[in-house]
């Protein structure tokens, strides 16, 4: 996907449940580039049990990176969007956020923070030409499932490329359109 501007990719690891490295990494990435056009929160990941075996740990884990993660993240950037009176806020969030799935309580309650989140921010953020877009995602060949016991076929999942198209499409549509929620599922359903 970096390809297809014209600077090099900036790498950088980063955990975005940490308010410091965040500010670190935000720094970095303004430091290079000035400004930033497009912001996507993709980080996210889930400890398939059920609610009886997810411990205090699991939860407020999964849901410091998951939810809280992109509220730091999306208030590091804000300040640079929001000067400049326009961009993009991608947020990755899953079908998850819509529907409920089994052993999976605090990513589900994540999701659809996740999705509430994009939602009043779409909101809020509009009077600075600032759009957001959710896209829900549904069974992706990502390492996320390399826990889940082989519970899914990765073979029925979509790849994570057709991710990655959606997120062109929602960044590449005219100033004029906001588009708003994008749902994709494999074609064999919810998995």
């Amino acid at each position: 996907a970096a390809r297809r501007f014209s600077s090099e990719p900036l790498t950088i690891s980063c955990d975005v449940s940490d308010p410091q490295q965040v500010t670190q990494a935000r720094n970095l990435i303004l430091e290079r580039f000035g400004t930033i056009d497009i912001l996507v929160n993709n980080a996210g990941f889930n400890r398939f049990k059920p609610i009886w075996d997810t411990s205090y740990d699991d939860w407020q884990a999964i849901l410091n990176t998951n939810l809280t993660g992109t509220f730091l993240v999306t208030r590091a950037f804000l300040p640079a969007l929001m000067k400049k009176k326009s961009g993009h806020i991608v947020n990755i969030v899953s079908v998850a956020g819509v529907t409920a799935f089994t052993n999976c309580s605090a990513y589900c309650s994540s999701k659809f923070g996740q999705l509430g989140f994009s939602r009043v921010i779409r909101q809020e953020l509009m009077s600075y030409n600032i759009r957001v877009t959710a896209i829900l995602p549904g069974a992706t060949a990502t390492p996320l499932w390399d826990k889940a016991g082989g519970a899914a076929d990765q073979n029925l999942m979509m790849a994570p490329e057709r991710v990655a198209e959606a997120v062109f499409y929602a960044c590449e549509a005219d100033e004029q359109a906001a588009v708003e929620e994008i749902v994709l599922r494999p074609a064999a359903g919810d998995l």
